[in-house]
């Protein structure tokens, strides 16, 4: 079974492109994002023993349903069931099954995945994928801030964004020491749309295949890239540029430079990320990053504790979710 590469980071730090990239090699296509592959893995428990086909047909009906959003691969949801069904018994097994249709569609032998929030569950991804190769692209967090508080679908808030950059590059570093070797690339956003050629030519090497001319003009996928048939969209849809580098000096107000330069420069300055002095923000502000970040974390360490106690309870019953076990 070939390796699957996942994609991973802070919502607007260039995960897109980065799919698009990767969907312009020959050998491999990497969807739309989804949402049913977390939520396969952490609600699990209700499937079921999968070593029975009525269970694996369960688990297939709810990988296919709507709510997680099955219906932007574009593929034949009976095909898929059937697929799913006949995988080994594994959560991991019948994810990788659904991305292996999706694969066929374009006739490649090698899938991907993308999804920015990866990045807060890297240990669960192992799990399901062991020899999964992981690529996390990290961006300056002012712009990455900037951008994401500007988008329609988000609805976070200057301090959200703030504290959701600070957890993946947090959570990036963790992953970084742990992932196997040969497993684990981090790319930035700046290198790759100022000198796109070295950075994926460094990229496949890492995931073992040999570099295409043609990931160098994502935006030529076209209505490949998409489920609908429509061209893609605003930056996406022309040339790599490096006009986006920068933009929140544009987009921020000062008040939100302050914040993110008082709670993200020492990160922003281990990255090598210029942060100028500025005025303190407000208490009031900082208060709200905290807290959110906070919660965020709390919620997290939660889900960990619930998934830990039913991975003891899976590994007395010899119980495995992964897709190829080690």
């Amino acid at each position: 079974m070939e390796r699957p590469v996942l994609v991973m980071g802070c919502p607007r730090s260039g995960t897109t492109l980065m799919r698009l990239m990767l969907l312009s090699h020959p050998r491999i296509a990497v969807p739309p994002e989804t949402r049913f592959v977390l939520r396969s893995y952490y609600e699990r428990a209700k499937f079921g023993d999968l070593t029975q086909e009525a269970n694996r047909r369960k688990l297939a009906e709810f990988i296919t349903g709507k709510q997680g959003q099955f219906e932007r691969l574009g593929i034949d949801r009976k095909q898929t069931i059937e697929a799913i069904v006949a995988a080994p018994p594994t959560i991991g097994s019948a994810l990788s099954a659904t991305f292996e249709q999706y694969a066929a569609r374009f006739d490649k032998p090698r899938w991907g995945d993308k999804f920015p929030t990866y990045i807060e569950h890297v240990d669960d991804l192992l799990r399901l994928y062991p020899d999964a190769q992981l690529v996390n692209m990290v961006r300056d967090g002012r712009d990455a801030a900037a951008s994401l508080t500007r988008q329609r679908w988000s609805k976070r808030d200057t301090p959200e964004a703030i504290a959701q950059w600070n957890r993946a590059i947090d959570y990036g570093r963790r992953a970084a020491k742990r992932v196997p070797p040969g497993q684990w690339m981090e790319i930035r956003y700046e290198a790759l749309v100022s000198d796109p050629e070295p950075v994926l030519k460094e990229l496949c090497n890492f995931i073992g295949e040999d570099f295409a001319p043609e990931m160098l003009t994502p935006h030529e996928v076209g209505s490949d890239a998409t489920v609908d048939g429509r061209p893609l969209a605003g930056k996406l849809a022309g040339e790599v540029t490096t006009s986006s580098i920068g933009r929140w000096r544009e987009r921020f107000e000062p008040w939100e430079a302050e914040l993110m330069n008082a709670m993200s420069g020492r990160r922003l300055r281990s990255l090598g990320y210029e942060v100028p002095k500025g005025a303190r923000p407000s208490p009031k502000a900082v208060a709200r990053t905290i807290q959110a970040d906070l919660d965020h974390r709390a919620r997290r360490i939660r889900r960990q504790q619930k998934d830990l106690l039913q991975r003891r309870q899976e590994a007395k019953a010899g119980i495995s979710v992964a897709a190829v076990p080690r």
